[in-house]
């Protein structure tokens, strides 16, 4: 038979623990949140360049993939007498390929080309002149599909995005909507072409894409398409097109 005061004992040792847990679930000290503090910053100090890293990495990955498609068309177009265009668009942060044949109607500038929907659309009698392309035109070039190697639509990745696109069919580089000074709502989507011939001509093109959207911050890669060669250059730097034909004269030759 248990006696009281056998099981006095118990219960002070019991109250004691008891205080104890207690203590222990009033929360953490100051020194305690200073040092969990300094370890996340000690984390997060060696996460951050890792994620860049990453970034930069999928940015060189999206350039390089850009490249080699202009490499495989330029073949391409030459082997199986075809004409090529690689489509960007800068808006969605996408880009595909289109094919036509040899003669399909090319044009030298944006406003050839709306002067030529114009003129389409009054030999057919209706009024669809603001459309991208008249109807003859948009039959000409063909998006290759996804059963083609090189066919579908190509994302950007997570945080990538085009800078710019120049071609000689633009006095300026074409920059996305958000980037214009002046963004204009009826606008129509910002989209450029680079075209391969079946000659193995290449359009001059200087594509750049850059990580993030802080024009102050940002780091990129630039594709520098050469026109005479084809080849196709890969550049871990934002260059200018203008600084590419510093070789060029300003002006042409004084004829007597």
């Amino acid at each position: 038979m248990t006696t009281p005061r056998d099981t006095a004992p118990l219960s002070a040792a019991a109250s004691r623990a008891a205080g104890r847990g207690a203590r222990s679930r009033r929360g953490m000290t100051v020194i305690e949140v200073l040092v969990v503090l300094a370890i996340m910053a000690g984390l997060l100090a060696v996460m951050i360049p890792t994620l860049s890293s990453v970034l930069a990495l999928e940015q060189q990955a999206a350039a390089s993939k850009i490249a080699l498609a202009f490499e495989r068309l330029h073949d391409e177009a030459v082997l199986r007498n075809k004409t090529y265009r690689v489509v960007f668009d800068l808006d969605r942060h996408r880009w595909f390929i289109e094919e036509a044949d040899p003669g399909a109607r090319i044009f030298s500038t944006p406003e050839s080309r709306e002067a030529f929907e114009k003129e389409q659309a009054r030999n057919a009698g209706r009024d669809d002149a603001g459309g991208r392309m008249a109807a003859e035109a948009r039959a000409a070039f063909k998006q290759l599909g996804k059963s083609d190697r090189m066919g579908g639509i190509h994302e950007l990745p997570s945080g990538i995005f085009f800078e710019s696109v120049y071609t000689p069919q633009h006095e300026d580089p074409v920059v996305p909507a958000r980037e214009r000074r002046e963004p204009k709502p009826d606008e129509a989507p910002n989209i450029v072409a680079v075209h391969l011939f079946a000659n193995g001509y290449v359009e001059f093109a200087v594509i750049r894409i850059v990580e993030g959207d802080d024009p102050r911050t940002r780091d990129g890669f630039s594709i520098v398409v050469d026109p005479l060669s084809g080849r196709v250059r890969t550049l871990p730097e934002l260059v200018d097109h203008d600084d590419l034909l510093d070789f060029l004269p300003r002006e042409g030759p004084r004829l007597p």
